[in-house]
């Protein structure tokens, strides 16, 4: 519900982050993320549920200078590591609004905790295959082809183009 009224109105993800969704929202994604290293996590919708949400409210750009953005960003960065396909494509979607509409600061330290490499293995997923995600990002005005105009904004920037970081993950991953 509230990714609905996030996706019509600045004005309501701007209250919707005031309440403290972010610091929520990156709790629960947390939480789940542990629980799936410890082996007791039941799948529900409830991480990519999340994720959507940051990746909504990441498209403005006074919401990515707060704070609690940018300690959210570590967590999106691992939910880019998901074995699950819908929270990885979500945290894409997060990273990439991050990318976005970001500042070089924000790029630098997304870049720095290695969301290149979450970005590049969606590279070359055949529509097909994430046909329902593509829909429902629609539904919610995120971007299309968002690996992509993620990366390339990534790459514009020098410290990240030619850093030693990025470039180690993004090879690897290149690779692999």
């Amino acid at each position: 519900m509230l990714s609905v009224l996030a996706c019509h109105d600045g004005k309501n993800k701007i209250a919707i982050m005031e309440v403290g969704a972010i610091e929520v929202l990156t709790k629960r994604i947390s939480q789940c993320l542990s629980q799936a290293t410890q082996g007791d996590f039941r799948e529900d919708a409830s991480t990519w549920v999340c994720a959507l949400l940051l990746a909504i409210l990441f498209q403005d750009r006074d919401i990515i200078r707060a704070p609690a953005t940018m300690h959210s960003i570590p967590i999106v960065a691992s939910l880019l590591r998901s074995e699950e396909s819908t929270n990885r494509y979500f945290a894409t979607q997060a990273a990439a609004s991050l990318v976005y509409n970001g500042s070089r600061g924000t790029l630098l330290t997304v870049a720095n905790l290695g969301a290149a490499g979450g970005l590049i293995s969606l590279l070359g997923c055949a529509d097909a295959d994430i046909c329902n995600l593509l829909e429902l990002s629609e539904k919610f005005s995120l971007l299309h082809n968002l690996e992509q105009v993620a990366l390339e904004r990534l790459f514009r920037v020098d410290d990240i183009r030619v850093g030693a970081t990025s470039r180690k993950r993004c090879l690897f991953v290149l690779i692999c």
